[in-house]
């Protein structure tokens, strides 16, 4: 906020006082207008005015970026960890290295906790290296993070760069031990004796019971001369050491060779001491995209007959029309009611619109025990404007303390930047509010756009972190470097679930 200093006789004026207290009371009223219509409010107590800055990579020179965050909550501290993928190693050189960096937020105010660090070490091992796609998750048991990444490098570089590894972190951010190799993919060789095989877009989910990880990605890892791609699963201990081998999750590809499995995510239900991992993949036709899960065992067998997949999704059967796809899934487990809910964006024509497409984030529940489809199927759960306007790529978190979802997402827009958007869900799947805006990048310029995000829970406080990178800085030279930056939500305790 922008804070101007006044004389003292003026501040002690009978007019001015009047004034404050006007406004005082103008503003009271209006906090109990949003709380009487369960509005979320946004705070403006964090750093900076509404959403403050997190990273920053450009302090290793202007050209520098940061993208694609992560961010978990740590209970016993109340702070959050945010991960992220940035290029803000120094050095000339090193322009286009990218590596994983961290920055611990106190839950309470949103103030940094300490400075940022590197997390991801690969190019230690070449200025060719670099690392992608972090995910973490705070281990309570260990009183520590586990982060992963997909390793990657150009093609005369070894094979072993393309692959998953991993990081533990001590609750203040530093590391316990070195990083390490999860996935295997390489080992098989390459494609045709030419295609480097590769692994890639990890998640990672934590089992409380037994103090494991189930990690799982995207990967070529068949020995057929074929480039299937499927899901892969690792089971680690609470140190990260490797549990038997990798093992394939999905069966997209049995389908034909032009199938594939992408973008994989998962969840662990404490209640029935399972996981459930989905991912997009092909239905039938190669391009007729849906959501899939598979449900796991502690152990990592597949739980269901046959192979085990099942389809979440009735995107491109259920009425809309076959032209529709689902992608971009997004889990999370719900404890209080044994449930999993899975977000993901859909595509499809717009009605009565030839030739316009519009995507929307729809939302469905699964029985934890039967990982049966539960309420409505494909509910819609974002409600874009306008035939050239859309939501995608959403993220869910749970809270615990109100007993409701905060599914954020991208909100598209014609002639206006790209924003994040939130809505509250109840238990039951429906809409709390009406959509709200949580970024405000146009206020900075109207050819400014935010971009992934993520979002996280603290129990402490029923309160969420929204993270998301976006090219938010001022001045003209600053378009499209991207930065960390954050909003603190807290659902109005005018309306409960």
């Amino acid at each position: 906020m922008l804070y101007v200093a006044e004389r003292k006789t003026h501040l002690l004026s009978a007019g001015n006082i009047k004034r404050r207290w006007l406004c005082a009371l103008f503003a009271v009223l209006i906090l109990m207008t949003m709380l009487l219509r369960g509005e979320a409010i946004i705070f403006a107590d964090g750093p900076g005015d509404q959403a403050f800055r997190i990273s920053h990579t450009t302090a290793a020179g202007a050209d520098r970026d940061a993208q694609s965050p992560d961010v978990a909550y740590n209970a016993e501290d109340n702070e959050y960890m945010v991960v992220w993928v940035g290029n803000g190693l120094a050095g000339a050189d090193l322009r286009g290295v990218k590596e994983i960096f961290g920055q611990r937020i106190n839950a309470a105010t949103g103030a940094a906790v300490g400075a940022e660090f590197r997390i991801s070490n690969m190019s230690d091992k070449g200025k060719n290296r670099s690392a992608n796609s972090a995910q973490l998750v705070y281990n309570s048991a260990a009183h520590e993070y586990m982060v992963v990444w997909s390793g990657s490098g150009d093609r005369s570089a070894p094979d072993e760069v393309f692959e998953i590894y991993g990081q533990r972190l001590s609750r203040t951010g530093s590391k316990v031990g070195d990083d390490f190799r999860i996935s295997n993919t390489t080992d098989l060789g390459k494609v045709a004796g030419s295609f480097v095989r590769a692994s890639a877009r990890p998640d990672i989910a934590w089992n409380i019971q037994d103090n494991q990880y189930l990690v799982v990605w995207d990967g070529m890892g068949q020995p057929e001369d074929a480039v299937k791609i499927e899901v892969y699963g690792q089971l680690l201990n609470g140190t990260g050491g490797a549990l038997g081998k990798n093992f394939r999750i999905s069966n997209t590809s049995d389908q034909g060779v032009d199938f594939s499995a992408t973008g994989a995510v998962a969840a662990y239900n404490s209640t029935n001491k399972q996981y459930l991992v989905v991912w997009s993949g092909a239905f039938k036709e190669k391009n007729q995209i849906e959501i899939w899960g598979q449900g796991l065992t502690a152990q990592g067998a597949q739980v269901g007959a046959g192979n085990g997949d099942f389809r979440i999704s009735r995107v491109a059967t259920g009425g809309a029309g076959p032209e529709r796809d689902a992608a971009a899934p997004q889990i999370i487990y719900n404890n209080s009611a044994n449930e999993y809910f899975v977000a993901f964006h859909a595509t499809g024509p717009v009605a009565g619109a030839s030739g316009d497409y519009v995507t929307e984030v729809l939302g469905q529940r699964l029985n934890g025990a039967t990982l049966a489809l539960a309420g409505a199927n494909d509910f819609r759960i974002s409600n874009a404007v306008g035939p050239k306007n859309g939501a995608d790529n959403p993220r869910v978190a749970y809270n615990a303390q109100d007993k409701e979802y905060l599914v954020v997402w991208r909100g598209t827009r014609t002639n206006a930047p790209y924003e994040l958007f939130g809505q509250r869900l109840g238990l039951n799947g429906n809409e709390i509010e009406a959509d709200f805006q949580i970024s405000n990048i146009a206020a900075v310029a109207k050819d400014r756009s935010v971009n992934l995000a993520a979002v996280a829970s603290s129990s402490a406080r029923g309160e969420y972190l929204v993270v998301w990178q976006g090219d938010a800085l001022p001045g003209p030279a600053n378009k499209k470097v991207n930065e960390i930056f954050g909003q603190r939500i807290k659902p109005s305790a005018g309306r409960r679930p």
